[in-house]
């Protein structure tokens, strides 16, 4: 993933959301703007194995996000 971007617009009140939800392989994340607008969204779920994030923006998550 290179170049994306996640909104979510918690008008429609979808929470608990997860944005990326890796399984298995290789991913890399880079250069992409997350911003959260409803409490329970997550941008990713998995056990980091094959993870490479670089150069994110992250509006509105924590530090522990990726």
């Amino acid at each position: 993933m290179i170049g994306c971007s996640y909104y979510n617009n918690y008008t429609y009140k979808m929470d608990d959301v997860t944005v990326i939800d890796h399984r298995g392989g290789q991913l890399l994340v880079a250069d992409c703007m997350f911003r959260k607008h409803s409490p329970n969204a997550a941008i990713y779920k998995g056990d980091r194995s094959g993870l490479v994030t670089r150069d994110n923006l992250l509006e509105g998550f924590d530090g522990e996000s990726f």
